[in-house]
């Protein structure tokens, strides 16, 4: 399942013939969910049209229940393609990521920090830090002693939403 997250920039029409082949599939526009949604008398959020786009052939309701939804999360494996850098005279390439490891840690592993929060490493700053990504009141950055590795080098993150 890992290996999908790197394959993201296919066409629509590749994705739907390539859903087609084992299930009907219909397409919906934004205002069918839309009357969809007001008619079951739903908040205007992306889960609920998820919910309502499901049901919308059926009639089916279903109960919107928030505490069964994760947020997924992608990262690639590869922040940019190293042919287009430019030789040093003499040296060869010039490398993109200098800290590539911290401790055993690497960008893409997924750790808990301080025995609460659960984030995935973006960078390796040279002072020693393990950077995350910004989110207000969260860290952004923390010591690799304060963290314990979960997963290796993951593209997908699962997180529970906050309820």
């Amino acid at each position: 399942m890992d290996h999908i997250a790197q394959q993201s920039m296919q066409g629509k029409a590749h994705l739907y013939a390539t859903l087609e082949q084992g299930i009907s599939l219909t397409t919906l526009f934004g205002y069918q969910t839309a009357i969809w949604r007001k008619h079951l008398d739903l908040p205007k959020a992306h889960d609920v049209d998820a919910l309502c786009i499901v049901t919308y052939d059926t009639g089916e309701v279903i109960p919107c229940q928030q505490d069964r939804f994760y947020q997924v999360g992608f990262r690639p494996r590869r922040t940019r393609r190293h042919y287009h850098d430019l030789p040093r005279k003499g040296q060869g390439r010039v490398r993109y990521q200098v800290n590539s490891e911290l401790e055993g840690f690497r960008k893409g592993d997924v750790v808990r920090v301080k025995g609460t929060s659960v984030k995935q490493i973006n960078s390796i700053y040279s002072d020693g830090y393990l950077a995350f990504p910004r989110v207000k009141g969260e860290l952004s950055k923390a010591r690799p002693k304060d963290c314990v590795l979960l997963e290796r080098g993951t593209t997908m993150l699962w997180q529970k939403m906050a309820e």
